[in-house]
């Protein structure tokens, strides 16, 4: 399994628990981290993550790469089943925006093909108490989707303690998390006029599980964001490659990805920004 020096091993910090605490005892089981089908590339935690529901949870990110020797698959990434120990089970559920940082692993609760002799990377996100994650503990994988993955047995001396999703994403996919920054850095003022020429007088609309989008861009720099619920307003700054929407009220910044088309027209993907099983 990868490690890296950026963050602390979560069994390093249960060391010095278990020092002040007179003693622990190591792990009594096999480990098995990879099938002919699954190969688990990390387990992360960020012990920094802020439960909207006010609960004392971390959020456990699974990193893996699903291989196709005999079969095709379909997967997405809120299918499996981890347990801990003897413990409950937890399933993993899509989180929108969680693993935006981290591009090389497919994020989405759509069923995505995998076609035989082709590799994917996936990430997986569970929100699991923090009490959970006691040193020397089995984690135990099931995915109906995927083949032996219940054979795979990790352990919590694996987990990687890491603050924040910015450390999970530069510890896990520092290239993709690069390419994001790089995406992200203001774009040289010929790029950001060409954009503003191409988008400003323009609207595009999406229509996504029920609800329509539209997003108008007028000068200088101005944009108009309406769904059904409501209408709002901002100022808008062109990015190498993305079109940061900051909103007046209540401060939100929305970015938009976009693209230039053989043809020079720009290509902005709302879906990726509203469609809340993406990304």
């Amino acid at each position: 399994m990868k490690k890296r020096m950026l963050s602390l091993p979560l069994s390093a910090w249960f060391l010095l628990a278990l020092c002040a605490c007179g003693g622990g005892s190591a792990p009594t089981f096999d480990l098995h981290t990879e099938t002919a089908y699954t190969h688990i590339d990390g387990l992360y935690v960020d012990t920094d993550y802020q439960d909207p529901e006010g609960q004392d949870r971390h959020m456990l990110y699974l990193f893996y790469t699903v291989y196709t020797p005999d079969q095709p698959l379909s997967v997405r990434s809120d299918a499996t089943q981890l347990t801990v120990g003897e413990g409950e089970t937890y399933s993993a559920e899509h989180y929108t925006g969680q693993c935006r940082l981290m591009p090389s692993y497919y994020y989405s609760s759509y069923l995505q093909d995998v076609s035989v002799g082709t590799p994917l990377a996936v990430v997986e996100t569970f929100r699991i108490p923090a009490e959970v994650l006691t040193s020397g503990q089995a984690i135990t994988l099931t995915n109906e989707q995927i083949p032996e993955m219940d054979q795979l047995i990790l352990s919590t001396e694996d987990l990687v303690l890491c603050q924040g999703v910015e450390e999970v994403a530069q510890a896990a996919d520092p290239t993709g998390y690069d390419r994001v920054q790089a995406l992200r850095a203001e774009a040289d003022p010929e790029t950001a006029e060409q954009v503003r020429q191409a988008v400003n007088g323009r609207a595009w609309n999406c229509y996504i599980d029920g609800i329509s989008y539209q997003i108008a861009f007028s000068q200088p720099s101005d944009f108009t964001l309406t769904d059904q619920a409501e209408t709002v307003t901002g100022t808008y700054t062109v990015e190498q490659g993305y079109i940061a929407c900051q909103v007046h009220s209540p401060g939100r910044v929305v970015e938009i990805p976009y693209q230039w088309e053989e043809d020079g027209s720009i290509d902005l993907d709302l879906l990726s920004v509203f469609d809340q099983r993406e990304g």
